[in-house]
């Protein structure tokens, strides 16, 4: 796979299958940031009505991500080590303190927020998760990975491609350390110092930007004689027409990551979707959303007319229309008492109930509001048995996309860092452990309880610490209470002493 125009082949046809869904991507990030397109809001301008964005979907994103922080980051420990064999349940512990501890070194909160964002925004979550002297972790913006057409899934993906920036300094250092083939290298720097378009770059933010492309493409071994399964391979393409890397073996497997919060359905004559891209949770508000805009626009509008009502004079009447905006106190002249009328503003109170019953239709349609509000105006709810219906009841769409971001997305790539940890891990027990016979394992998300509110886990957290007291179960009821304390914002704090690595 060395061939330039194949990778080429590959390349266009992953972000062929991503021009397809873009424009849906851009109307979404318009209405989460609060844009109106460019012709209605000139149009709106040159009526002189109101113009204002009313952004609806950036409260409801914000919320939902604030409950899958929660979900995954009220918890002491996020990650759990099940090991194959039970009688390497302490090798399993120690993989477990470590690989935690090496999670709170990476600043996962910060490295996972924007995947919750862009998810809930557009479906579909992308990140890489590599060893660099530690676990680290990037979050991949969707309009720089572009997937395999033909995957059914992207664990069914033959190839991945994703478009990386770098700096030119790190970009230098990268082909000093031999990491791009010597002669391509050289070539890309002297095509760099020749390019006055990169010189005159409008785009100040990329003039010092060098773009690359990295195809990850997966070939199976099970025809070889010593080794079995799949082996992924990287190949990097600047500008095009350098070939920077050709087909070298990636001995960590591939450390792309993606995965969906809902399933995406398309109609059967639609033949060229890529199964890859997950539906947005978002994208079914974006009419209502539309319409609530129309109709607070149309309130402002009335109430400036209501306060600065328009005026019909009489030809003749001898009024100068500038007597009239003198304000309080000023004198009119006209020849006749009734020559001028005043126009009534239309009723604000008209849209009110439309714009009630659209937000309404939001929450209908997003179906977890209630669950992260816990509000309703239905009195039935504000007894604690109808709040416990309502939050067990909203749960489930919350917990349903919560499911699949952990089993498409996030479990894998946990389970990826775990053993990158395991084998490039200066941590002496590790070391010892690689020493020893082969520890299998796998890694399990501890993540709570799907975004519920506060109040419903403490409660939830209280009846099992009680049901392991009762059990006898001393050592359950301890994790319990200490994993309820922090539930509950009250950190703890332990000696690290023996968690600690080399690194």
């Amino acid at each position: 796979m060395n061939n330039l125009n194949d990778l080429l082949g590959i390349i266009e046809d992953a972000q062929r299958g991503y021009a397809k869904y873009k424009p849906t991507f851009d109307k979404i990030t318009d209405n989460y940031i609060g844009r109106f397109d460019k012709e209605s809001r000139r149009n709106m301008h040159e009526r002189g009505k109101s113009h204002i964005f009313f952004p609806i979907i950036n409260t409801k994103v914000k919320r939902i991500a604030a409950a899958f922080q929660a979900t995954y980051f009220n918890l002491e420990s996020l990650a759990l080590i099940a090991p194959e064999n039970p009688q390497d349940a302490q090798k399993a512990k120690t993989l477990e303190r470590v690989l935690n501890t090496h999670l709170q070194r990476s600043a996962l909160l910060t490295r996972l927020t924007p995947t919750f964002y862009q998810g809930i925004l557009y479906g579909t979550v992308a990140a890489k998760c590599f060893w660099d002297n530690g676990i680290v972790i990037e979050h991949i913006p969707l309009e720089d990975i572009y997937f395999d057409p033909n995957a059914k899934t992207f664990q069914d993906s033959t190839y991945v491609v994703n478009r990386v920036y770098l700096s030119e300094m790190k970009f230098k250092e990268l082909g000093r350390n031999k990491i791009f083939a010597t002669k391509e290298f050289q070539k890309a720097l002297r095509d760099m110092a020749n390019d006055d378009n990169r010189k005159n770059k409008a785009d100040k933010r990329l003039s010092n930007k060098v773009e690359l492309m990295d195809v990850y493409t997966r070939y199976s071994l099970k025809n070889t004689s010593s080794t079995s399964g799949d082996m992924w391979y990287i190949s990097t393409i600047m500008g095009g027409k350098y070939v920077l890397r050709s087909f070298v073996p990636l001995k960590d497997g591939l450390p792309i990551f993606s995965g969906t919060l809902l399933p995406q359905i398309t109609p059967s004559y639609e033949t060229d979707a890529v199964a890859c891209y997950g539906d947005s949770p978002i994208a079914g508000l974006i009419p209502i959303q539309t319409e609530i805009n129309i109709k607070k626009n149309q309130q402002i509008d009335s109430i400036a007319e209501a306060l600065n009502p328009k005026m019909i004079a009489a030809i003749g009447s001898g009024i100068n229309p500038m007597d009239i905006k003198r304000g309080p106190g000023s004198i009119i002249r006209v020849n006749a008492l009734n020559a001028i009328q005043v126009m009534k503003a239309p009723s604000v109170g008209i849209t009110e109930n439309q714009i009630d019953e659209l937000k309404k239709d939001i929450d209908e349609a997003l179906g977890i509001d209630p669950l992260i509000s816990l509000q309703k105006s239905d009195g039935k709810y504000q007894t604690a048995q109808g709040l416990s219906i309502l939050a067990s009841e909203a749960a489930t769409r919350l917990q349903s996309m919560i499911r699949s971001y952990n089993e498409t997305f996030f479990e894998e790539m946990l389970g990826h860092a775990t053993r990158l940890i395991y084998i490039h891990s200066k941590h002496d027990a590790l070391k010892q452990m690689l020493k020893e016979d082969v520890f299998r394992f796998s890694t399990i998300i501890s993540s709570g309880l799907s975004g519920a509110n506060v109040n419903v886990q403490a409660a939830l957290m209280e009846r099992a610490f009680k049901m392991y007291l009762d059990s006898d179960d001393k050592d359950g009821a301890q994790q319990m209470l200490k994993t309820l304390v922090h539930t509950m914002g009250i950190k703890s704090v332990e000696s690290n002493d023996q968690l600690e690595t080399n690194n």
